[in-house]
């Protein structure tokens, strides 16, 4: 998972939430909850293979699963 990846990803994340925000387009936001998701986790997991097995990479991984669960459960309600 190199740069390209998360900034890809950081960079939809930017556009989708600037459509949302001009359009309120609130349908949308479950989808660019589950991308920051996958941004946050991809992040987490970077730090963990840097070898840099501190706080910050268990604590990105863990918001990345709370972020899934709120998506998850705004896809259902």
């Amino acid at each position: 998972m190199g740069k390209k990846l998360k900034i890809g990803l950081a960079l939809l994340v930017i556009v989708m939430a600037i459509y949302v925000m001009i359009t309120d387009n609130s349908t949308l936001v479950p989808y660019l909850m589950f991308i920051v998701g996958v941004h946050v986790l991809t992040v987490g997991i970077t730090e963990i293979k840097k070898d840099n097995k501190n706080f910050w990479g268990y604590t990105s991984i863990a918001s990345a699963v709370f972020v899934f669960f709120v998506s998850i459960y705004t896809f259902l309600y």
